[in-house]
């Protein structure tokens, strides 16, 4: 019996543990790593592994989104 607990309980850590690891990154998205706390690298855009216990992803932010602003006509 214990050998079935333990079996499943290794199942449960497992898929936790790679659930946690995979990221994906939006197309126009970029994404900063710590690890430890501080920084690592910048994730790009696309399907990216990190490790689920060291390092986690802090912030995300635009790179190629369009963006207007008012500017008044100029003399």
């Amino acid at each position: 019996m214990p050998q079935y607990f333990l079996g499943i309980l290794a199942t449960f850590v497992i898929g936790y543990m790679i659930n946690s690891s995979v990221r994906i990154v939006g197309g126009s998205d970029e994404a900063i790593v710590e690890r430890l706390g501080k920084y690592n690298r910048t994730l790009k855009p696309g399907l990216a592994f990190i490790s689920p216990v060291l390092e986690k992803i802090v912030y995300y932010y635009d790179i190629s989104r369009e963006r207007l602003i008012d500017i008044k006509p100029q003399d």
